[in-house]
């Protein structure tokens, strides 16, 4: 696949240019140990390419940022890529900078880029949240659950929570094309 190690400036250069222009990337932060204050050793970015009709991700490519090198420049050379990826400058009015930030159970991962990194990751969805939020919304209304999932007796897509809370009216481009995409 298109898997990318990121351990050297060049990596991290091309792995921007890369990421730079997505509109939905997945975040997971890798820690060192499962021991209280482990050191971050990796961050996994995801560049989706496109939400299927079944709600699965068709991914792009993958990037392992890799901040265990040894070189203490190189180190700061991908945390600031990690930088430009995750946060969305408060002056940047691009159509990029509503990018969102793709994770499950955020606020453990949020708190350690902050602290470890100095990273506050902007446009943030949390699939664990939202999954709570459509589980609460559909015990009040069933209207957010389309028919296909009513009849199969499912629980509310990722689609629907992304209509439903304004989040990406278009999912991408490749979607457009597809106009059941969005229908309910």
């Amino acid at each position: 696949g298109n898997v990318f190690f990121v351990q050297g400036r060049a990596q991290a250069e091309m792995a921007y240019l890369r990421l730079k222009s997505q509109r939905l990337v997945a975040v997971h932060v890798q820690l060192a140990s499962l021991e209280a204050g482990s050191e971050i050793s990796m961050v996994e970015i995801a560049s989706v390419l496109q939400i299927t009709q079944d709600d699965s991700f068709i991914l792009d490519s993958v990037f392992v940022f890799d901040l265990m090198v040894e070189e203490e420049d190189v180190r700061n050379d991908i945390v600031n890529v990690l930088k430009q990826i995750l946060q969305t400058p408060t002056d940047d009015a691009s159509e990029y900078a509503q990018r969102i930030c793709l994770f499950h159970d955020a606020s453990h991962h949020l708190a350690i880029l902050k602290n470890q990194l100095g990273i506050h990751v902007s446009n943030i969805l949390d699939t664990q949240v939202a999954f709570r939020m459509l589980m609460d919304m559909k015990r009040k209304n069933d209207s957010l659950v389309s028919a296909e999932d009513q009849s199969a007796k499912q629980a509310p897509s990722l689609r629907n929570l992304l209509q439903r809370f304004q989040i990406m009216e278009e999912a991408y481009d490749t979607d457009l094309q597809d106009p059941s995409f969005w229908r309910t």
